[in-house]
């Protein structure tokens, strides 16, 4: 049996609803994720021996500040959709 529908395009942007209150959810998440990741960078800046045996530029090179950039990325374009959702 042949399916005669054919597959949207690559392009194609679906309309999706997420509810005020699974969307703060997903924003706390983020916020919880966020704040984990820049107390493991504040160990990574604290300890002592890595700090003698990586320049600055090598240490900030560690994947987790690029993932800590992501992640604030997307917690300042999401947390606005709570705002103005909620109100």
């Amino acid at each position: 049996m042949t399916n005669s529908r054919q597959e949207p395009l690559d392009d194609h942007v679906y309309a999706v609803m997420i509810r005020g209150e699974t969307m703060k959810f997903i924003v706390d998440a983020i916020k919880f994720y966020e704040e984990l990741l820049r107390s493991d960078i504040a160990a990574i800046e604290k300890d002592p021996d890595l700090a003698a045996l990586l320049e600055e530029d090598e240490r900030t090179s560690f994947p987790i500040y690029g993932e800590l950039e992501r992640v604030s990325y997307l917690r300042e374009h999401a947390e606005p959709l709570t705002a103005t959702r909620l109100q």
